[in-house]
């Protein structure tokens, strides 16, 4: 008689050829919209009608959370404004840090249209040359700040971005530089940046 033995095991792949056929590890592409990317630029900082405008560079950071959303974090400041008073000329600088979401609505396209909304501290440095008999000080105060805005970026290659964006800037409490009791100008309620940058994805 003839006995016959079966088996469902798998047969034994030597380990030489399990390893050619090892899958693949997950390749990263370099995104300069969401992040992780750096970025720096320049722009305007703007409370219309009163402080007016003043050139604002900046640097960024950003890190993409998925595809269509990211984290950012942005620090600007603007350049001195000089106002004149009755009694004194007084020198105004301006610093924001801000911490945002972004939503990007075509997410790996050429053209990425994107919405940011953010929280952070503005902070607002006067001071003041006074002209006889007043005696002119310096002061300055810390804000909480809120930003909405939109942008729009552009892929100038994988690892290149080049982005505009306009946002409104809302600040609690707001800043009045005021001299001999009479106010010269308000700041942050609100103001409006625009900027134009670069990133670098990495």
């Amino acid at each position: 008689d003839l006995a016959f033995e079966t088996t469902t095991s798998a047969p034994r792949v030597p380990a030489a050829v399990t390893t050619l056929v090892a899958p693949a590890l997950p390749r990263h592409e370099p995104d300069p919209v969401l992040g992780p990317y750096v970025g720096a630029g320049g722009g305007a900082l703007t409370s219309p009608g009163e402080l007016g405008a003043a050139a604002t560079p900046w640097l960024r950071v950003g890190w993409g959370l998925s595809r269509r959303f990211g984290l950012r974090l942005d620090v600007a400041a603007a350049f001195s404004r000089d106002l004149r008073g009755p009694a004194a000329d007084v020198e105004v600088r301006q610093q924001l840090a801000l911490a945002s979401a972004v939503f990007a609505w075509r997410p790996g396209a050429r053209l990425v249209p994107t919405t940011t909304v953010g929280l952070g501290a503005y902070h607002v440095d006067a001071n003041a040359r006074a002209r006889t008999p007043w005696v002119g000080r310096s002061d300055s105060l810390w804000a909480v700040a809120a930003l909405v805005g939109a942008g729009l970026a552009v892929r100038v290659s994988s690892h290149v971005a080049v982005s505009a964006e306009l946002a409104a800037i809302l600040s609690a409490p707001g800043a009045a530089v005021v001299a001999a009791g009479e106010t010269i100008a308000r700041a942050g309620r609100p103001a409006v940046l625009g900027t134009l940058g670069v990133s670098w994805g990495f």
